[in-house]
Order: C-alpha cells, then structure tokens, then sequence
C-alpha cells in the first residue's frame, strides 16, 4: 500500500504524502485512509532526489498485557568462528581420484570451525556454456558433494560464493 510520494518540487518546504494536492495547513498532512497495524515503512526511491528529513505523525496504543520476551540463547565463541577456503583445503590431489577423498589430516583442523565459506569459479561448474559438471568439476577434478556431505555431517555451515 502506498501512503505518499516525494517529488522534491518544493524546496526547503515540507510537503505531505500527497504534494501535488492543493491544500493548506495541516490538511495536506493528513492522510486520505487511516492507516492501523503498520509493521514496517519501507521507501522506494527510482530519483536520486532524497528527502533530508521526515517526520511521522501518529498515536501508539501499548498491549494491554506486556508481551513475554523470548528466552535469549547465546553461541559460545568457538561455535561463532568460520573460515574462508577452498576445495584443496579439503583433500590432498594428486589425481582425480584422490580429489575425492577428504584427507583427514587436512580436515582435523577444519572441524573447529562451525562455517566454511567456499570461494568457487563458475568455469567449475559450467566449463562451456551449457554444459555443466559437477562430480567430478570441470577443472582439478574436485568433488564438491564429498566435501559438502562431510560438513553437514559435522554441523559446518557452507556458503558457497561463487
């Protein structure tokens, strides 16, 4: 639902959510429907004309019986920590079948950590426009389930970005 818009045709001049309406005082403020239970406000803006300053006007009515808060859990520091990597961080290539085990050494210290941020190349995936690869990847012969398998098993988040 939209309540006004900003024009930036008056300077230095407050304007209501109607600006083009020809009206006086505190008439061209009001709005045409009352508006209730509003959540958020959220502002579109297609100009790179922004206003410096507004103002809402209104009543706020409190509950009649105070909301219960919910109950506040906090992560230990050491389930907060990620790390940023990539998929030879996971296995030790020597060849394409080894790129499909994870190496346990390199993994002992990966496990510590609760998120793993994937840097990944597109071309990995898509090694020619429309053909696309996934296990083994393009390139390296990477096997992106195994890695991906053994993190969740372990509660590490991924975020690929690629």
């Amino acid at each position: 639902m939209s309540l006004g818009t900003f024009t930036s045709t008056r300077y230095m001049q407050w304007v209501g959510p109607s600006p083009d309406r020809n009206t006086a005082g505190n008439a061209m403020f009001n709005l045409d429907t009352v508006v209730t239970d509003i959540q958020y406000i959220g502002f579109t803006c297609t100009r790179s004309d922004l206003p410096t300053e507004l103002e809402f006007y209104g009543y706020y009515t409190p509950p009649s019986a105070p909301a219960s808060l919910p109950l506040r859990t906090y992560a230990t520091f050491n389930k907060t920590l990620g790390m940023n990597a990539f998929e030879w961080d996971f296995v030790r290539p020597t060849s394409n079948t080894n790129a499909r085990i994870i190496a346990e050494d390199k993994y002992a210290a990966i496990k510590n950590f609760r998120g793993f941020r994937h840097y990944l190349d597109w071309r990995q995936l898509e090694g020619a426009e429309g053909k696309y690869y996934f296990n083994p990847s393009y390139g390296g012969g990477w096997s992106y389930d195994i890695t991906y398998e053994r993190c969740k098993r372990d509660s590490i988040e991924v975020l690929a970005c690629i």
